[in-house]
């Protein structure tokens, strides 16, 4: 063997191979639907008395916990995401819980190309709608939060104050009715009320704010959509400000 040839295998045994290609295949509405009745049926599955239990979560909590998580800059494996979205709860057969896992699976991957890699003005939450056809975003808000608490400590180092505006406002929508009021505890303290406060006020901040962009009234859905495109701004930009202030301020960037 020739020198150049030993020096260029040599070489090439330093490159570290690419990593796989993560191939996005959204969900259809029909396997949407699918998901969403898997979810529900695991959940129905719980004994009544389980009180106890860690509940799987609605398609609408899992599609926020994957955007959170989408954003986080630190990844989370299947294995750490997976038990959340299942809690306690156990499929009939292995078969259904493949199936159920690789729907979840093409879906997180779905999710988080959306916020990653394309256009984030094409990411489309997933909620409900009441009778109205209002969106009901609660449970979507409440799937956001637990991802966001899942990996706080490096969301933390990251977010600048308007970033936490919008973080508080997903708190806000995370506790809201079918018509898409804020509530609050009735046994709540007065901790928690003033924060209450403080975080409806960054609602209505936000909404007047959306309200001019759309130059129309803005439902909580857009709420949401305004308050991720500024995380996604925030969390994955290279000249993200470093900041570790983690006190709501009543103003959005």
């Amino acid at each position: 063997m020739s020198q150049k040839n030993a020096n260029t295998l040599a070489a090439q045994s330093f490159i570290k191979p690419k990593p796989p290609k993560v191939v996005v295949n959204p969900l259809t509405d029909a396997e949407l639907e699918q998901l969403d009745a898997a979810l529900d049926q695991l959940l129905a599955s719980l004994a009544a008395d389980a009180s106890e239990s860690r509940l799987p979560l609605s398609l609408d909590a899992v599609d926020g916990l994957f955007a959170a998580l989408a954003l986080s800059p630190k990844s989370t494996a299947i294995g750490e995401w997976m038990p959340m979205v299942i809690g306690d709860a156990q499929f009939s057969s292995k078969e259904q819980t493949q199936s159920v896992r690789n729907l979840l699976i093409r879906h997180y991957n779905s999710v988080v190309h959306s916020l990653r890699k394309a256009d984030i003005e094409d990411f489309q939450p997933l909620v409900s709608y009441n009778d109205e056809n209002y969106p009901v975003v609660a449970a979507w808000c409440a799937g956001f939060v637990l991802g966001f608490e899942r990996q706080e400590e490096g969301w933390g180092s990251r977010m600048d104050d308007g970033a936490w505006a919008e973080m508080h406002v997903l708190y806000a929508l995370k506790d809201s009715d079918e018509q898409g009021e804020l509530f609050l505890a009735e046994d709540a303290d007065e901790g928690e009320h003033e924060l209450f406060e403080r975080r409806a006020e960054l609602v209505e901040l936000m909404r007047g704010e959306v309200s001019e962009l759309l130059e129309e009234p803005a439902d909580n859905l857009a709420l949401i959509h305004f308050a991720v495109n500024g995380l996604q701004a925030t969390l994955l930009s290279e000249k993200a400000t470093v900041k570790t202030s983690t006190k709501p301020v009543n103003r959005v960037h």
